[in-house]
């Protein structure tokens, strides 16, 4: 096993992962500090691990076949993500296969995009109120300041948004992937607007009606099931937080073609995305399998 090792994690220099099996027996991976020790529940894993690293390492974790041993599981993260790209194969043919098999998964259909939106969103509501504000914001917030609550991060974000917008009242604004109405309520309240959200999601779309009526802005705000693809009419400005990522390379013409088309003369458009400084390339396979099937986090 330490040979094999040795021969996968010979260009691996982030740091060292020990692996523990549950007889005491130790391998090591990579090279150089900081050093990181899992323990492994069954040897067998490594197997799995060296096979498909950047899937299989997080999987294991979910089934509970690893754990960290003396160092908190940010730690061992830090160093097995510096190490990744090394375990996986370089060359060119690789790389070019890896690159067209997630253009593949990108290619997101009318139904294709409905069953993707669906794995990550229509699930039990309950669980994304555990961890969001109480607006149910669901993209990064806007800290002015370091003791900022997230409430307020999150408002001031919406008003950053607004403020780029150049909102007139009465204005007719799109909001693409509206999640749970938070920013096209917020538009409406604040702004004067008349706003029309679409979503994917049957389950966002339940919660966001039901929000609007009781905050009684059933006559500015409209709540659609509806692909950006099939939206149609003329609005004065048109923002998307948070929702490129679900879109997919194949689909980035046709996405800024229809903004054009549904874009007013002299409207504008903000469009807001998580980004990456590392180059071009397929999303992380874990994150596109559990998380945002079809999705894909721009290059800069």
């Amino acid at each position: 096993m330490q040979a094999v090792l040795d021969l996968i994690g010979r260009h691996c220099r982030g740091g060292t992962v020990e692996l523990v099996a549950p007889d005491g027996r130790r391998w090591r991976l990579g090279s150089g500090q900081p050093v990181v020790a899992v323990r492994i529940r069954d040897p067998s894993v490594v197997w799995r691990l060296l096979r498909n690293p950047r899937l299989t390492f997080a999987e294991a974790y979910m089934d509970g076949h690893w754990e960290p041993l003396e160092a908190d599981l940010a730690e061992v993260l830090r160093v097995c993500i510096r190490n990744l790209d090394s375990l996986e194969p370089g060359f060119a043919g690789a790389r070019w296969w890896r690159k067209a098999g997630a253009q593949l998964e990108e290619r997101n259909t009318r139904r294709r995009a409905r069953a993707n939106v669906s794995h990550h969103y229509d699930v039990d509501y309950s669980l994304y109120r555990r961890f969001l504000d109480q607006d149910l914001h669901y993209s990064c917030a806007y800290f002015r300041n370091p003791d900022d609550s997230l409430e307020a991060a999150q408002q001031a974000k919406c008003a950053h948004i607004a403020a780029k917008l150049d909102l007139r009242p009465d204005a007719q604004v799109l909001d693409i992937g509206c999640g749970w109405g938070s920013l096209a309520m917020y538009l409406a309240e604040h702004q004067g607007v008349r706003c029309v959200g679409i979503t994917l999601s049957e389950e966002q779309l339940k919660v966001a009606r039901e929000r609007a009526r009781e905050r009684g802005l059933d006559d500015r705000v409209e709540f659609r099931l509806q692909d950006y693809r099939d939206t149609t009419g003329q609005f004065d400005a048109i923002v998307s937080i948070g929702m490129f990522e679900h879109v997919g390379r194949p689909q980035y013409a046709r996405f800024f073609q229809r903004i054009h088309q549904l874009l007013s003369t002299d409207g504008v458009a903000l469009l807001h995305t998580i980004g990456r400084s590392s180059p071009t390339g397929g999303s992380d396979p874990w994150i596109r399998k559990h998380i945002f099937p079809g999705g894909y986090i721009p290059a800069a």
